[in-house]
């Protein structure tokens, strides 16, 4: 009866910690619509953000950040749809506000951080040697409010910066604001700064950028760590090393899971890496602070949702960065993000009704739990953007042609402060949590983590009398048939069928070459930009059609990529009905099919 029982105790073990993400409860985890159709969505909700762009708006006011997100965007549709559309736009737009706001500065050093993000991604989409000099020179004025090794000052601030914290230096750490007198140390833009340092280290193999990279996450690990959730908080003092805010927003996470992807891949898989991003991964999916029980994002108290914590699980899939269980829930998580955002926070899938005064609007609300804008509501430009990555991301996911740029050959260094915590860090392991954790909780803590240990320890130790029980069994019985394989459940992979339809290799066919280069070592802290090329340009199939799945029928949609204007070819004015629907699906702006109408 001892092997019963040792393998009861491991099998509770095993469920226990298997549980954590409560994915069984998710609202349809599997996508609604094949991926052309999750394509033709996202074009028509950025049409309808592009439509009220002005470039005033690049300068002035709260929309700051979301105008980059669209110009970043505008760039993956020129892959998804295969079209160069937005190119000038983009590299103008981008050009404009570096006339008026040099290297993008903002009050809010995130928000500038965008800019410089959505110029990266537009230089891998569009391989613009441009933009990629727009997003280094936006890495260079952040790099000023970020602490370097052995800095107690930063000209570009007044508060000093404590060389004595508890928990270890400040490197890596980026203030949250360009404000002189602010000492507050940020989650958000130092998550954005790792992220857009790995970006520039793939783009340019410099080691400047991965060094920048590694020393961001480590700050964020080392001194923004709640322990027992295994995610970042917010904000510490660099004057005084105390957390200032200990509240968990998505957002941190995402930036966090997004950069650790990139280096993920840019250094062959590395396991302390990729220790850290799959603990990281587990804990977002499982914290229940901002997601439903039917794990829609909801997060902060006005509950909206999230298209940055999106997009960056859906780069954590698409670099294959995280183990295949995780990438298995990464799908199936999107798809539960994208049938709520389409089917509860807008109109955008059929036709209205007769006589109805709700036109299909490809408007989006904040709350991805809905209901959808009311009639004759303005685009805002938070909640659209926000929704856009949403469907972008379930673009992406099952795309056949792969968007991810080539991989490196590099390693990261090993030192004081460089990712210390060891291979295969969790984020359920016990971690520094700043110098706000008081004695007592770092006792509990500590015990919390002995008790965990023992009994991981206790499981293994009666998996292996377990294993060793089974063989001298078998080695008395003699042998015998192995029987009939048992299937595994394997992870959705980008070109399988199922849940998302047929093979969408028919319909997309233009990704990246996937080659590898070498990082190098600069001769000086400043930037050189080595291109490569990045793109394998194949051409989108001429027509086609997907199918999906609506009440007792299925719909057939047709296919018709949108036709590439002519060098010198003038532009076609679209008429108001085209520009309220907000949508081209073939030729040259015709009119979408009813189901998008």
């Amino acid at each position: 009866m001892l092997p019963l029982a040792l393998l009861a105790f491991s099998l509770v073990v095993v469920m226990v910690e298997g549980a954590s993400i409560a994915s069984a409860t998710w609202r349809k985890p599997t996508f609604a619509n094949v991926n052309g159709a999750r394509t033709h969505q996202a074009f028509a909700a950025l049409f309808q953000a592009v439509a009220v762009f002005r470039p005033n708006q690049v300068y002035v006011g709260p929309p700051y950040e979301q105008l980059a997100h669209v110009l970043g965007q505008m760039a993956e549709q020129e892959v998804v749809g295969n079209t160069t559309t937005y190119q000038e736009p983009i590299v103008g737009f981008m050009g404009d506000a570096l006339r008026v706001r040099a290297a993008f500065g903002n009050t809010g050093v995130d928000f500038a951080l965008a800019w410089g993000y959505s110029a990266a991604r537009a230089h891998f989409t569009l391989n613009n040697a441009q933009l990629l000099g727009y997003a280094v020179q936006c890495w260079e004025w952040a790099n000023t409010y970020t602490i370097s090794p052995g800095t107690n000052r930063l000209a570009s601030k007044a508060p000093s910066i404590s060389t004595s914290c508890a928990t270890g230096p400040l490197t890596g750490g980026t203030f949250a604001t360009s404000t002189l007198s602010s000492p507050t140390l940020s989650a958000r833009a130092t998550g954005y700064f790792a992220l857009l340092s790995a970006m520039l280290a793939q783009a340019t193999s410099n080691t400047t950028y991965l060094d920048a990279a590694v020393a961001s996450v480590s700050f964020i690990r080392t001194h923004l760590w709640d322990a027992p959730r295994g995610l970042p908080m917010a904000a510490l003092a660099a004057d005084s090393c105390a957390v200032t805010d200990t509240s968990l927003q998505s957002n941190n996470a995402a930036l966090l899971v997004e950069a650790l992807s990139v280096l993920s891949v840019i250094t062959g898989g590395d396991a302390r890496v990729g220790g850290l991003l799959d603990g990281l991964v587990t804990k977002v999916l499982e914290y229940d602070g901002w997601q439903t029980a039917q794990g829609i994002l909801a997060s902060g108290d006005t509950k909206v949702g999230d298209g940055l914590l999106v997009r960056a699980l859906t780069w954590a899939y698409l670099y294959n960065a995280t183990n295949s269980g995780n990438r298995g829930y990464i799908h199936d998580y999107v798809a539960v993000q994208y049938n709520a955002v389409t089917d509860l926070a807008t109109y955008n899938l059929t036709a209205p009704p007769v006589n109805s005064t709700n036109p299909a609007s490809n408007l989006y609300a904040a709350q991805w739990t809905g209901p959808p804008p009311a009639p004759g509501t303005n685009v805002s430009f938070a909640n659209q953007t926000n929704a856009i990555h949403v469907l972008y991301a379930a673009a992406w996911i099952d795309f056949p042609g792969s968007p991810v740029p080539p991989p490196l050959a590099a390693s990261l260094r090993l030192g004081e402060g460089v990712l210390t915590f060891g291979a295969g860090t969790s984020g359920d392991k016990d971690g520094n949590t700043g110098a706000h954790q008081s004695k007592a909780a770092s006792h509990t803590g500590a015990i919390t983590g002995g008790i965990v240990g023992a009994v991981a320890a206790l499981a293994a130790l009666c998996a292996l009398l377990l294993v060793c029980h089974h063989r001298r069994r078998a080695a008395r019985r003699g042998p015998r048939d192995s029987g009939p394989a048992v299937p595994r459940p394997t992870p959705p992979s980008p070109t399988s069928a199922g849940a998302t339809g047929p093979s969408t290799a028919s319909l997309h066919s233009r990704g990246y070459s996937q080659t590898t280069t070498s990082l190098t070592t600069p001769s000086s802290a400043s930037a050189t930009l080595s291109l490569g090329g990045y793109q394998d340009m194949n051409q989108r199939p001429v027509s086609g059609s997907t199918s999906k799945s609506g009440g007792s029928a299925d719909v057939t949609v047709p296919l018709v990529p949108v036709r590439r204007r002519e060098a010198g070819e003038p532009r076609q004015q679209l008429t108001q009905a085209q520009q309220r629907r907000g949508v081209s699906f073939g030729g040259d702006f015709d009119d979408p099919p009813p189901e998008y109408a």
